[in-house]
């Protein structure tokens, strides 16, 4: 987030003088200072979509006048319909994990069994995100490279991939499973 803060820092900054006419602002006109906060609102208006559309409220401002005058915070929202539909790496990772677990306890091979899952990846995946969270459709592109490619361990999707299986086990023996009584 601190990109965000930055970005709207720079902004802040830059409106503060023509707010306070400091420098050749204070030989412009009141027309020309307007359409300037015009220009200044609209550049706030598309940061804070922005902001938005990953999931970052900026409270406490309004409009360029409340960016300059008042203190504003960066709230990191949770799972809301402003957030993007695109899925950040760190959740990307976060669910490959979460489904070479369930590889690794045969979950996934139980669910296979599941006539109306055991052949369609978005059955499974939304079957997965009713009780791991997330979209419905997070865990099908994870799902369709391990199928397509089990051993593979170059594919980026792939849930199987050595490194991965690997955190999983740490992560199973840790929660004290005996890697020993898995099959997989």
């Amino acid at each position: 987030m601190k990109i965000l803060k930055v970005a709207l820092d720079q902004l802040k900054t830059k409106s503060k003088d023509v707010f306070y006419k400091v420098g050749l602002w204070e030989y412009c006109n009141k027309e020309n200072i307007n359409l300037i906060v015009g220009l200044q609102n609209e550049k706030l208006e598309y940061l804070t979509d922005s902001f938005r559309e990953i999931g970052v409220f900026c409270q406490g401002v309004e409009d360029i006048h409340d960016l300059v005058s008042i203190d504003y915070e960066l709230v990191k929202l949770g799972s809301t319909n402003c957030s993007s539909n695109h899925s950040t790496e760190e959740e990307k990772r976060s669910n490959k994990l979460k489904l070479a677990i369930l590889f690794k306890l045969g979950v996934i091979d139980h669910l296979e069994k599941i006539d109306s899952i055991k052949n369609n990846g978005n059955a499974m995946s939304r079957v997965l995100a009713s009780f791991l969270g997330g979209k419905k459709d997070s865990y099908q592109p994870y799902l369709s490279a391990a199928k397509n490619n089990p051993k593979s361990s170059s594919s980026q999707n792939n849930p199987l991939s050595a490194k991965l299986i690997e955190e999983a086990e740490t992560i199973l023996e840790k929660a004290g499973v005996n890697l020993n009584e898995l099959k997989g």
